[in-house]
């Protein structure tokens, strides 16, 4: 239980941060990674379930069952910080403790949808070559073309994952069965090279092909 509701305190030490939205981009990164470890898979759950809430409200201040959801997430969050308890009356009558949860609900739902959305950014030297939704599970997508050279994937929050090279022997198919070699239209044999990250959330497969290689990148289940 200790782990159940991880993201709110994180979430709050971002709003007062001095660049709050910022802040709330790179608290999204680390409860994502967070939630993946072992215990914290509960409290990610609530997460997503608190997030899905957020999103269906309007403001803390009318009277609907999101809204309802949301303080009752909050009065749960308070339980769990104070040894006495805050009851349902304490959020509503203490105008400082509810004023700081109705402006992270504000703030968040002002974020969304599309930049509480965790990417994978595939980058060489000063191009992106692909922006990849990460919060699903399975093949995130291939990434086409790959030629000898230096990579880099970092999530949309800034945070590096990875940097490399890529060499002749890893994309390209030369001096070995065509029927090796990637496609258009899929992946042939296996891949050359696997490059683990997160501790092995995120695989990026090497496929070679004939004249260029191809990425695969894929978040492994963690049920």
């Amino acid at each position: 239980m200790a782990h159940e509701l991880y993201f709110l305190p994180i979430l709050l030490d971002a709003l007062d941060a001095t660049q709050c939205r910022e802040a709330l981009r790179e608290a999204f990164s680390k409860i994502i990674v967070l939630g993946r470890e072992p215990g914290y898979e509960l409290g990610y759950t609530r997460f997503k379930e608190f997030m899905k809430i957020v999103g269906e409200g309007t403001s803390l201040d009318e009277q609907s069952d999101s809204d309802h959801a949301v303080v009752q997430f909050l009065i749960s969050f308070c339980k769990q910080m104070s040894p006495r308890g805050v009851l349902s009356t304490d959020l509503q009558t203490d105008p400082i403790l509810y004023k700081r949860c109705q402006r992270l609900v504000s703030e968040l739902q002002q974020l969304m949808p599309d930049q509480i959305t965790l990417e994978i950014v595939v980058e060489s030297g000063e191009e992106v070559l692909a922006r990849l939704d990460a919060c699903q599970e399975g093949t995130l997508g291939r990434v086409r073309h790959i030629r000898p050279g230096t990579y880099r994937l970092s999530l949309s929050t800034g945070r590096r994952l990875w940097e490399g090279i890529l060499t002749r022997s890893d994309l390209l198919c030369e001096g070995r069965p065509l029927a090796l070699a990637a496609d258009e239209n899929g992946l042939a044999g296996e891949p050359a090279r696997e490059i683990a990250m997160l501790s092995g959330e995120i695989v990026v497969k090497v496929y070679r092909g004939l004249e260029s290689g191809v990425l695969e990148i894929v978040r492994m289940p963690t049920g």
